[in-house]
């Protein structure tokens, strides 16, 4: 079991960090159900890749591959290990398997940006933009919340977009997850 750990919470207003509360609480109980269990084990992907503009655009999908999309010179785990790895709460920073999600938080101002939030090598801490965590619904933070937090557990992605990027640990379990819970929500399982 994932416990969720709130060390730090730096800029939150008492509505915001509410609003964190909700979503750490809500990413422990899908974390540890056994749907995300079997979301991960069984992930694949096939890329879909487009040739040609307007209209003689053409799709067709790659081969199906049955498991994560890991960036050059990343080490590649298997989806059973990706999952194990994700329950022990092991991160960069304390390296300990303590099956804690250990959140260290900061809400920054700043204009619009591609990016929703971001952390930094060796330093635990998350840290995001005002503007989408007011704007964003709850599933969608719970993702961006993950997907910072997966890197702290040295996941990675590649920098600049490209067609598996989004097969990466980050951001296919964070969208899992994010699935997850706006199913939960939609029935009243979550509330």
């Amino acid at each position: 079991m994932l416990k969720t750990n709130l060390h730090a919470a730096e800029n939150f207003s008492d509505e915001q960090f509410t609003k964190l509360l909700h979503c750490l609480e809500l990413i422990e109980k899908a974390v540890n159900s056994d749907e995300f269990k079997q979301a991960v084990l069984g992930f694949s992907y096939a890329p879909t890749f487009t040739t040609g503009r307007l209209w003689w655009k053409k799709s067709f999908s790659g081969k199906p591959v049955n498991q994560f999309y890991f960036a050059e010179g990343e080490k590649i785990y298997t989806n059973k290990e990706v999952y194990d790895h994700i329950m022990t709460g092991w991160e960069e920073g304390e390296q300990v398997n303590d099956g804690e999600m250990d959140v260290y938080v900061a809400l920054k101002r700043s204009k619009w940006s591609s990016a929703t939030a971001y952390g930094m090598p060796m330093d635990d801490k998350i840290t995001i933009y005002t503007w989408w965590f007011n704007s964003a619904m709850i599933p969608e933070l719970c993702n961006t919340i993950f997907h910072e937090w997966l890197h702290n557990q040295t996941f990675e992605h590649d920098f600049n977009w490209n067609v598996c990027r989004d097969f990466s640990v980050p951001y296919a379990v964070g969208q899992l997850l994010e699935n997850i819970i706006s199913k939960k929500l939609a029935t009243g399982e979550y509330k």
